[in-house]
């Protein structure tokens, strides 16, 4: 049986998954809303090679003190996988985009499954 996870989409798309099934420790789920306009809702993946949840706080908190606090607010914290979800202003999305601590930010929306495939 093949699954596609081979492809940097597939491997988001996994991702994506496993953050979104994943129990939140923390701040509480927000409301699918409209985000405060000119801001952005994105899921930020750590770049980090482990599930311990204090390695994984540590860095989460290391990320987001490095950013104004008007700059950013935090949707959901995950405790078992290496993801944090915000809404950010434009220029903390630019700085999480050159972030060395993070592997990838991805927009936070729910997403369809495509038919026929």
């Amino acid at each position: 049986m093949k699954f596609g996870f081979a492809s940097p989409r597939g491997w988001l798309a996994a991702a994506a998954l496993l953050v979104s099934a994943c129990a939140a420790a923390g701040a509480p789920a927000e409301p699918a809303a409209t985000p405060t306009p000119g801001r952005s809702r994105v899921i930020v993946m750590l770049r980090v090679n482990t599930t311990d949840p204090a390695t994984l706080a540590a860095l989460r908190e290391k990320l987001l003190s490095g950013l104004p606090p008007e700059s950013h607010r935090v949707l959901r914290v995950y405790s078992s996988v290496p993801a944090v979800a915000l809404e950010v202003a434009p220029g903390a999305l630019a700085a999480l985009r050159s972030s060395p601590l993070v592997a990838s930010v991805q927009p936070d929306s729910l997403e369809h499954p495509a038919a026929g495939r």
